[in-house]
C-alpha cells in the first residue's frame, strides 16, 4: 500500500518478511527508495510490552487507510502497529511531508536500552543497505547536525554510514538531509519533543524513535518525526523551521532587544585576550577595565561586557596566566565570585567599568555544590541538574543584583548528556529550559544559549528570551579559522530557519593574535545579525575594524537575515 504526499513523496507499507515480523516501510520520491527498509523496533516491535502487564501488540500490514486532518493539514494515514505502542504514518496532501507518529496507549516502564542512540521505541529504524535493487537515488549525499556542542555538521555518502561523529557524544544527529545529484532533498526531523527523540547513525542503520535513555512514558505521550521533501537542504530546513514557528506561535525578541544585540560588546571567554589571563601590571579586574576604557577612548560605542567562567569556582580551579591547562570541563561549585579573582566582587568591577550591562556565564552544576543539597536536583555521578526552576530563579535574582542583562547558559549539551535524570522521562529537558526562560522573562533578563544541540535550537520555538545562540566552536580553539567559518555558516542555515540570531563568538583584530583574519571575523560577526564580540588586549585593538561594525550612532549594522551556507556549500562542508 502506498501513501503519497504533495510533491510526489511516498511511503510504501507492506507486510514484513516473516510471520512474526511487523510491517516494513520504504520512503522516497518518484520511484527511488531513499532510506531502505524501515521497521518498528524495541517496545514498538512487541506492542510495548516492555512494561509488565502491558497489552500484546497487534501488527498490521496497513489494510485500513484513514483520511483526516490535524494542525499540519489534510492527510491519509495508516496504523502499522497497534498495541501498548501505536505506530502510524501520515502523508499530507497540502505539504511535501510524511509524518511517522509513535504513541504510548498505556503507561510504559522499563524502556531504556542502555544507549541514547539505540531507540527504546524505534519507529522507523531504516536499513539503507536494504534499498530496493536499483532504486536508490543517484549521487546521494547526506548531511546531519550532530547532537553535540554547537550542532557540528557531518557528512556521509549514499550508504548513510561512516559519519564523522564526536566520540564523547552519542552517535546521533538531526536534522538529517539526503540530497541526490539532481538536487532533490529529503530531510528527517522531529516536530516536537525534541530532547526525547533520537536519530542514531552509523552501524548500518538510521535509528529513529524515542531515545534509549528514556525509562518510562505515560499513556498519551506521542512524538512526530517528519520527512520533508524539497529542492535542496535550505528549502527543507526552511519548511521545517516555518512549521515549528507557526505551530508554537513563537515570538522572537527584537533585533536589538538587549545591549548585546544592539552594540559591540567586550568578551573575556575562550579565544579572548583575558580568558584566564591578565595584562602585565594589572589584576583581573584591572585588565578588563583598561581594555574597555581604551575602546571607549577611541570612540567604540561599547554595549555589554561579558564575564566568563573564570569568575566563579569549579570543582577543579583553573589558575590564571598559564598555558599548561585545557578548557576545564569540571562543573560549577557555586555561582559567586572567586575571592582570589574578584576580591572586591562583580559590583565593584561593574562600577569601575562605568555600569555597563553585563553578560554573565554559567555552566553545568557539580553534585558537590552546596545548592545541590538545598534544592531538588537530579544527580548523576559528579554532576547535578536542577529538577525545578527554583535554582535558576535564585541565580537570575543574583543577575539583577549584579547588573546582568544577559544570562549566558553555556555547556547546555553537558547538562543534558551529563545528568541521566533529565533524559529518564519525557518532557524534563523542555521543562528545564522553559523554566529558565520563564524566570528570565519575569525579571526582564535575556538569554544566550551556548554549546547547544539541535534539540536546544529547536526548543527555543517555545521560549521568548533567547536573543542569540552560538553556532560554531570557540575562536582559535582546536579547529582552524576556515573550519570554524564553515561550521558557523552551515549551522546558521538551521538557526536561520528557526528565526534565531547566531553568535560567531569573540574575535580579535590584533594581527599578532589573529593573523590577517580580523576583518573577516568582524564581517562574519556583522552578517550574523547576532552579537559582535571584541576580545583584544590593551594596546592591540584595530579600532577602524570595530567602527565599521556599527553605524555612526553605535548601533550594530545587520542584514535582514543571518548569513548562511548555500546548498552547494552545505553539501561540501
Amino acid at each position: 500500500m502506498r501513501l503519497e504526499s504533495a510533491g510526489g513523496t511516498f511511503v510504501d507499507v507492506a507486510a514484513g518478511p516473516g510471520t512474526d515480523a511487523g510491517p516494513v516501510v520504504r520512503v522516497g520520491i518518484g520511484g527511488d527508495d531513499w532510506l531502505g527498509r524501515g521497521e518498528a523496533t524495541g517496545a514498538a516491535a512487541t506492542g510495548g510490552d516492555a512494561s509488565p502487564g502491558a497489552a500484546d501488540g497487534e501488527s498490521s500490514d496497513g489494510v485500513d487507510v484513514v483520511e483526516g486532518s490535524d494542525a499540519y493539514g489534510s492527510y491519509r494515514s495508516m496504523v502499522t502497529v497497534d498495541g501498548a505502542v501505536r505506530c502510524s504514518v501520515r502523508a499530507y496532501s497540502n505539504r511535501a511531508m510524511i509524518v511517522f507518529r509513535t504513541e504510548a496507549t498505556v503507561d510504559l516502564t522499563g524502556l531504556a536500552t542502555g544507549a541514547f542512540d539505540q531507540p527504546s521505541v524505534g519507529w522507523p529504524v531504516f536499513t539503507p543497505g536494504d534499498r530496493a535493487p536499483g532504486s536508490g537515488p543517484q549521487g546521494l549525499k547526506a548531511v546531519a547536525f550532530q547532537h553535540c556542542e554547537f550542532a557540528l555538521p557531518t557528512m556521509a555518502g549514499p550508504e548513510l554510514d561512516g559519519f564523522f561523529l564526536l566520540p564523547h557524544r552519542p552517535p546521533t544527529a538531526w536534522p538529517l538531509l539526503l540530497t541526490s545529484a539532481d538536487g532533490r532533498t529529503l530531510m528527517l526531523a522531529p516536530l516536537g519533543d525534541f530532547h526525547d527523540v533520537t536519530v542514531g547513525l552509523n552501524g548500518g542503520t538510521v535509528r529513529c524513535g524515542w531515545h534509549g535513555d528514556l525509562e518510562s512514558a505515560p499513556a498519551g505521550f506521542a512524538t512526530d518525526l517528519a520527512v520533508f521533501a524539497g529542492t535542496g537542504p535550505r528549502d527543507c530546513l526552511d519548511q521545517w523551521g516555518e512549521l515549528l514557528l507557526e505551530q508554537a506561535g513563537t515570538v522572537r525578541p527584537g533585533r536589538w532587544a538587549d545591549a548585546l544585540a544592539a552594540r559591540p560588546s567586550y568578551w573575556t571567554d575562550n579565544g579572548a585576550a583575558y580568558w584566564y589571563k591578565t595584562e602585565p601590571g594589572h589584576d583581573v579586574a584591572g585588565s578588563i577595565v583598561a581594555a574597555v576604557d581604551e575602546l571607549r577612548a577611541n570612540d567604540v560605542a561599547l554595549g555589554a561586557v561579558q564575564l566568563d567562567s573564570w569568575f566563579y569556582p569549579h570543582a577543579d580551579l583553573r589558575p590564571f596566566d598559564t598555558d599548561e591547562w585545557v578548557v576545564p570541563p569540571s562543573a560549577m561549585v557555586a555561582w559567586e565570585e572567586r575571592s582570589d579573582v574578584l576580591p572586591d566582587g562583580i559590583a565593584d568591577l561593574r562600577s569601575r567599568l562605568g555600569h555597563p550591562p553585563l553578560v554573565a556565564h554559567i555552566r553545568h552544576l557539580s553534585a558537590d555544590a552546596p545548592i545541590s543539597a538545598e534544592l531538588p536536583v537530579h544527580v548523576d555521578g559528579p554532576y547535578s541538574a536542577p529538577a525545578t526552576p527554583e535554582m535558576y530563579e535564585r541565580w537570575l535574582d543574583q543577575c539583577l543584583a549584579w547588573g546582568v542583562e544577559t544570562f549566558e547558559h553555556d555547556w547546555l549539551v553537558e547538562v543534558f548528556f551529563g545528568v541521566r535524570g533529565l533524559r529518564a522521562a519525557p518532557g524534563r529537558a523542555r521543562e528545564w529550559q522553559e523554566g529558565i526562560d520563564r524566570a528570565a522573562r519575569d525579571r526582564g533578563i535575556t538569554l544566550q544559549w551556548c554549546m547547544g544541540t539541535p534539540a536546544d535550537f529547536a526548543q527555543t520555538t517555545t521560549l521568548t528570551q533567547v536573543t542569540s545562540v552560538r553556532t560554531s566552536g570557540d575562536h582559535g580553539y582546536i579547529a582552524t579559522a576556515g573550519q570554524l567559518w564553515a561550521w558557523f555558516c552551515t549551522t546558521n542555515a538551521m538557526a536561520r530557519a528557526l528565526g534565531l540570531m547566531p553568535f560567531k563568538d569573540v574575535f580579535r583584530t590584533d594581527p599578532e593574535a589573529d593573523g590577517a583574519n580580523g576583518e573577516i571575523e568582524a564581517l562574519l560577526s556583522v552578517l550574523s545579525t547576532g552579537p559582535v564580540g571584541l576580545g583584544d588586549r590593551v594596546g592591540r585593538f584595530e579600532f577602524d575594524v570595530a567602527h565599521r561594525t556599527c553605524r555612526a550612532d553605535g548601533i550594530l549594522i545587520k542584514p535582514d537575515v543571518p548569513i548562511a551556507a548555500i546548498d552547494s556549500a552545505i553539501l561540501s562542508s
